[in-house]
């Protein structure tokens, strides 16, 4: 009988050798139990097996048994179905050990059913059979994480920003390529380089800074998604929030992507990892295309352009973000100079190796692209900004971003509060970012077409109104000086007088156009030339 429970002769001597232990512990279940472990699929069998003998120890079967003792005979799910056999032993094996406010291991066998439906070619049981291992892998990962951040919290104001800033972006970029390197490989995907973007590429990461990364594959396939899913499943165990993965796949369409649509945090990039010959040629690849895509000269204007782009908020004004009582440290103090010098770097085409904005500026300082005096300036900005951005994500445990001055603090506020030299440090932040605004719209203004221009010596028809029930629409027909067709069209809301929305359409191809500056974006004609000898108000 003994015998009987998994039978003999697995063909794997790293299997073969723990059978005989773990028939001893099937044969001594009740009779109604162990003919349910004998009715096991060989799949369910083997599964089983592997994880025994990964551990080196027959604990699981020993916990199986004691849960089927446990449990009424009639709830067992139909033993030869491996679809639902398996997850159910997983169930019934989970050790009690593991801390119950991880919350999520429950819906572990719920999420390995899941990924077979979903991904069918994708190898999870790679995944199920060293589920335990996938427990302590989240387990490890919460606590090296807990880790970095109390050091960082600790350091309080004697640890300098950059080297805080590279400590946290070498420990959990780290994290992420053993994150990513142990999925993949659970689930053998192969041929693959993953590369880190952003703040992580930049060297920039905060204690909860989003975690940017790409992935690099020659195709698309259900095993590359697989192992997003089993990411995303070991970080919901870990409490963590997702990952960002922006931009996956070919690496001359990735490229493109990051260069020209994703140009805010994407060309920050550098290797992580490349898995084997095929992803050593994907990195190849994609930074060859991305070099292509930068050195092209409209790309480069476009650049210029960006520097006061206020889509998205990234480029609006300082105060937008300083005015009221809550203001945010990211986007009212350091986006700007951290983007100016990128976007900078890449209009002047200074792609050094360094990606960070200390480096950066050092550089553009040595080519006399920036004054040494707006270099220090705008060093000083990212220094105490970064070092606020940390306290206060150290202060809430999140990634957020809100401070107040003491003026504004009321009995019920909880948030963070700038003490008397802080303050003082702010304020001079705020006059040299204002600066550091008014001389990026000179540098994009001289570099940029302006409807202004346009509109000079054009000939224009009389507007045409359009009144709706919220506004009014002014279209406007007129022929260029160069004599192309034009069409302006500007969308007023009721009371207003500036457009919030404006568009030109020039020989039937449309434009946006920056509110406030009035510059035409992606214009395509022959006075938009990239010039590098124009005034630069930044070299002042």
């Amino acid at each position: 009988m003994a015998q009987s429970a998994f039978g003999e002769g697995f063909m794997d001597a790293h299997l073969d050798e723990r059978l005989p232990a773990v028939n001893k512990l099937v044969a001594g279940l009740p009779d109604a139990q162990r003919g349910w472990m004998e009715r096991l699929h060989r799949d369910t069998k083997l599964s089983l097996l592997h994880q025994v003998g990964d551990q080196k120890s027959t604990d699981i079967v020993q916990r199986i048994c004691d849960g089927l003792t446990k449990r009424d005979p009639t709830s067992f799910p139909d033993a030869s179905v491996d679809a639902v056999a398996w997850p159910f032993l997983l169930e019934i094996s989970r050790p009690d050990r593991i801390p119950q406010d991880m919350g999520m291991l429950g819906k572990l066998p719920e999420w390995v059913s899941q990924l077979r439906k979903v991904y069918a070619d994708a190898d999870v049981r790679a995944l199920e059979r060293d589920i335990e291992g996938f427990h302590r892998a989240a387990e490890r990962g919460r606590e090296h994480l807990a880790t970095v951040r109390a050091a960082v919290a600790a350091s309080g104001d004697e640890g300098e920003p950059r080297l805080v800033m590279s400590y946290l972006t070498r420990e959990l970029s780290s994290w992420l390529l053993n994150l990513y390197k142990g999925a993949a490989s659970s689930l053998g995907l192969t041929d693959y380089a993953l590369l880190a973007v952003g703040s992580v590429g930049r060297e920039e990461m905060f204690p909860r800074s989003d975690v940017d990364y790409t992935v690099l594959v020659a195709t698309l396939t259900s095993k590359v998604a697989a192992v997003d899913k089993l990411i995303s499943m070991q970080l919901q165990l870990m409490g963590e929030p997702e990952l960002d993965e922006i931009g996956k796949g070919d690496p001359s369409a990735v490229a493109k992507e990051h260069v020209v649509s994703k140009r805010d945090i994407l060309l920050d990039a550098r290797t992580l990892h490349a898995e084997g010959a095929g992803g050593r040629k994907l990195e190849q690849d994609y930074f060859a295309s991305r070099g292509k895509e930068m050195g092209d000269e409209p790309r480069r204007q476009e650049a210029a352009t960006a520097l006061i782009d206020t889509e998205g908020g990234k480029f609006a004004p300082t105060s937008e973000y300083l005015r009221g009582p809550d203001k945010d440290v990211k986007k009212g103090l350091l986006r700007l100079p951290t983007f100016v010098t990128r976007n900078l770097g890449f209009y002047f085409d200074r792609q050094i190796d360094q990606l960070n904005v200390w480096d950066r500026v050092k550089d553009l300082v040595e080519q006399k692209i920036l004054s040494r005096e707006l270099g220090d300036q705008m060093i000083e900005v990212v220094n105490f900004a970064s070092s606020l951005r940390i306290k206060l994500h150290s202060h809430y445990g999140a990634e957020n971003e809100v401070f107040r001055l003491r003026k504004d603090v009321d009995a019920e506020y909880r948030g963070y509060v700038l003490t008397e030299a802080e303050e003082a440090k702010f304020g001079r932040c705020v006059v040299i970012n204002a600066d550091l605004q008014s001389r990026s719209q000179r540098f994009t203004l001289a570099r940029s077409m302006t409807l202004p221009a346009l509109r000079t010596d054009a000939v224009e028809k009389p507007p045409v109104v359009v009144v709706g029930k919220h506004g009014m629409t002014r279209t406007t027909q007129m022929t260029l000086a160069d004599g192309r067709a034009a069409t302006l069209t500007e969308e007023i809301d009721t009371g207003e007088d500036v457009p919030w929305y404006t568009m030109i359409t020039i020989d039937g191809e449309k434009h946006a156009v920056e509110p406030g500056t009035q510059i035409v974006k992606r214009l395509k004609d022959g006075k938009r030339i990239y010039n590098t000898s124009l005034d630069n108000p930044f070299a002042a």
